[in-house]
């Protein structure tokens, strides 16, 4: 017997909602099982939130940083969260898991506030995404920015949902111009989803002055930081913001494609021979090209023989292109399909939009940027979801790659840090040396924690993965 609510689908007993509790249950074991050390790009990131906590302030951060070429939102996060935390793995990684919940309770709001059924299991379809479990299952910056673009979400839907003629219209896109500026804040590639602001102002009357606010309030609260830096990264790390890669725009849509298939396989139903014919062709093309460097194959065909490495390699190809062609017509053909139905609309664009940010950044690839398209897509792809049965064994499906995908990175041994003549090639100056330095001190001489900051500086850099 079942009681439930038809608002937020919560009830006694529903396969996906236990799917998803499950999977969560999972994530969490997995972080508090994972390793006492920092890895990967934690490396990277959270010394700046140690710089933040030994007494510099963020102006240094900002001005001196030569570690994040992000902004600054994961430092401040974590330096708030430091007296729980102490930056030490794995409690810091549990902030993430935190940010994730606040982001499915704005995501389900949100899709309350538009009228869907059931918004609570169909915002949980944000596990299945085998990314999320990447990023959440370590200290990494995509969450945090996450997390705010899903706030300026459900804050734009709740103006847009009230009456007209209300000054509450004006401060929730006052607050969703605010949160939308702290997730590019966090993660750069959000700031053209300001365009969504836009949008609204054009095709809502009613609301096309609080929504030309929103915009304006997100660009002048990220203007000042991008003309400190002179750019939209720290001119130290400028290396990553030089030109764009179609190439990477491209592999994100594959890596979109495969994700929606995870969730939402109905989505390519609505002229489903179309989408069919689509993925074989761009299948066979993706089996004839071969390696197209997709990093989730190179980590399965690194425990491969070359043999079967190749073989392997050249199905993942075919799989990948294939599902971003058959995704491509696929949502051509539902925008026209659903052309009236403007929330739908706006996501779509929001969510083609944000994946190709990924071009931006042409020094490397990773699929963790797709998630710049979440949660839009989340909301895209709504109409063609139902928390079924076989959308249960879908969430768990993408959950179980989810954990390969975080436990390729936590099984990797602890980072030695480098020779000390590696580490003197980075340089924090001091409060007292805001002018840029001439030289570099012996690390002898260097405050607070820069010698730990540095020294993690390099193991980055050795790496020559620092995003």
């Amino acid at each position: 017997m079942k009681s439930q609510d038809p608002a937020t689908g919560l009830s006694v007993f529903n396969p996906f909602g236990l799917a998803a509790v499950l999977a969560a249950i999972g994530l969490i074991l997995v972080v508090l099982r994972s390793p006492s050390y920092l890895v990967y790009d934690e490396l990277a990131y959270l010394p700046g939130a140690r710089f933040l906590v030994e007494g510099h302030g963020l102006r240094e951060l900002i001005l001196f940083s030569p570690f994040i070429p992000t902004g600054p939102l994961h430092s401040v996060i974590h330096a708030l969260a430091f007296p729980l935390t102490g930056l030490e793995a794995p409690r810091v990684r549990f902030v993430n898991c935190f940010l994730l919940f606040m982001s499915w309770l704005a995501i389900s709001k949100t899709l309350m506030m538009v009228g869907m059924q059931q918004a609570y299991l169909r915002a949980a379809t944000i596990i299945a995404v085998p990314m999320i479990w990447v990023t959440t299952g370590m200290a990494l910056t995509e969450i945090p920015a996450m997390t705010f673009a899903s706030f300026a979400a459900v804050a734009t839907a709740w103006a847009a949902s009230l009456p007209t003629r209300q000054w509450k219209i004006w401060v929730g896109f006052g607050l969703a111009g605010i949160c939308l500026a702290l997730a590019t804040l966090g993660r750069q590639l959000y700031l053209p989803a300001v365009i969504g602001f836009l949008l609204i102002s054009v095709f809502d009357r009613r609301l096309r002055w609080p929504a030309l606010m929103a915009s304006i309030v997100t660009c002048a609260l990220v203007l000042p930081l991008f003309l400190t830096w002179g750019g939209l990264v720290p001119p130290r790390t400028s290396q990553v913001a030089g030109g764009l890669s179609a190439a990477h725009g491209f592999l994100a849509v594959c890596y979109l494609g495969i994700v929606i298939l995870i969730l939402a396989p109905a989505y390519f139903f609505e002229r489903w021979r179309w989408s069919i014919a689509a993925g074989i062709i761009g299948g066979l093309v993706g089996l004839a090209a071969g390696n197209l460097g997709l990093d989730i194959a190179a980590g399965i065909s690194g425990h491969l023989s070359p043999q079967l490495a190749n073989v392997f390699q050249r199905i993942a190809s075919g799989a990948f292109v294939g599902a971003a062609s058959a995704f491509t017509v696929a949502s051509l053909v539902n925008m026209w399909a659903r052309r009236d139905d403007s929330f739908f609309m706006l996501n779509m664009l929001m969510m083609g939009g944000l994946t190709l940010t990924a071009a931006a950044v042409a020094h490397q690839f990773s699929s963790r940027y797709v998630l710049t398209a979440f949660p839009f897509a989340i909301f895209a792809v709504q109409p063609y979801f139902r928390p079924t049965l076989f959308a249960a064994a879908r969430l768990l499906l993408g959950a179980v790659l989810g954990y390969f995908l975080l436990n390729n990175y936590l099984s990797r041994p602890q980072e030695s840090a480098p020779q000390e003549k590696a580490a003197m090639e980075i340089y924090v100056p001091s409060r007292s040396e805001h002018s840029a330095p001439k030289s570099v001190r012996p690390p002898a001489q260097m405050d607070f924690p820069t010698r730990d900051l540095v020294r993690d500086c390099a193991i980055v850099q050795n790496r020559s993965n620092c995003v």
